[in-house]
């Protein structure tokens, strides 16, 4: 029988300690979980500056996100225009993978695989932007 989780404990913020150290494993897993992997130099960056660190970059996001937003902005305006899905799949990978803020494009993930359409029902590439 498995053993019962204190949820007192089990809610605490993690503290590395030498039992459970705040190494490259973590780090990793956190990047995993909170946005789609990091680069090595991300990697050693947030290993050195600890985990509360680490964890309010990836809130905050990084720079540059109002400049990548007005660039995918006018991809966009392209795509409506000639309404192509295949396209608009393609945009959204391009924001998932080069976002300052991946912790945003994770989550808009997440939504929209629990309230997902479809453009083969939409059938309208406009309209599928239009629910980013």
């Amino acid at each position: 029988m498995a053993e019962a989780i204190d949820p007192t404990r089990a809610w605490e913020p993690y503290k590395p300690s030498a039992d459970n150290p705040w190494d490259l494993k973590k780090v990793g897993h956190l990047y995993r979980r909170a946005a789609f992997g990091a680069t090595w130099s991300d990697l050693q960056a947030s290993l050195k500056d600890g985990p509360d660190k680490a964890i309010d970059g990836l809130l905050a996001g990084g720079p540059g996100q109002d400049d990548f937003d007005k660039q995918t902005a006018q991809l966009a305006d392209s795509i409506r225009r000639a309404n192509s899905g295949q396209q608009a799949r393609a945009w959204w990978l391009y924001r998932m993978l080069y976002s300052p803020h991946p912790l945003r494009e994770k989550l808009t993930l997440l939504w929209h695989n629990h309230f997902a359409t479809s453009n083969a029902k939409v059938n309208n590439a406009g309209y599928m932007l239009g629910q980013y």
